[in-house]
């Protein structure tokens, strides 16, 4: 009992207006997972026209905001959050839309969690580490994740027909790479390690 050790927790994430992604991870001798979901935010149908589109999009904004401070943060306290850096590369006004509040809520998490320091990845670095090299597909990356930490399949939601959410897999082992890729790079990491 003397000298044992607490461990320390951490959570990283994987941003995104539709399909938020975020793992809790105990760090120790072993690191394991203890929660991992997916934030998914709808727009609502009825909000076509610009306005009520406006006032739909900070409404989902809310949601994400709402859930990520208190349901995650909140719930487990974590010692440092890891973040998939939001880079350009949409494809359409909409998405590139979409990625700003993304980024505005990484901001808002920041500055809400200050004394929680924050370590961004680039998307490139993330493939390096997890598959060695920057290029590569999606699949390969959240393979890799499931193969470091399977108990994450535990966390994934099923549709309606009774099969994976893919949103939802890709949203929880990207941010299981993201995790994998602080624990190779981060200096954050290792001082939680000893």
């Amino acid at each position: 009992m003397g000298n044992e050790r607490m461990s320390d927790v951490v959570v990283a994430f994987d941003p995104s207006f539709v399909c938020w992604g975020w793992v809790v991870f105990e760090v120790g001798k072993k690191d394991k997972v203890l929660a991992a979901g997916a934030v998914q935010t709808k727009p609502n149908s009825k909000a076509k026209r610009q306005v009520r589109k406006a006032d739909d999009d900070d409404r989902r904004a809310q949601e994400l905001i709402d859930f990520l401070n208190v349901q995650v943060i909140g719930s487990h306290n974590p010692k440092a959050m890891y973040c998939e850096a939001i880079t350009g590369g949409s494809r359409s006004s909409r998405a590139a839309f979409g990625l700003g509040i993304a980024k505005g809520i990484v901001n808002f998490l920041v500055n809400a969690q200050s004394e929680i320091p924050m370590e961004y990845y680039h998307p490139h670095e993330i493939r390096e580490v997890v598959l060695g090299k920057v290029e590569g597909s999606k699949k390969a990356v959240q393979d890799i994740a499931l193969q470091e930490f399977p108990d994450l399949e535990k966390h994934f939601t099923l549709t309606k027909f009774g099969k994976v959410d893919q949103k939802v897999r890709e949203a929880i082992c990207d941010a299981a790479a993201v995790f994998l890729t602080a624990r190779a790079n981060s200096p954050l990491y290792k001082l939680l390690k000893r």
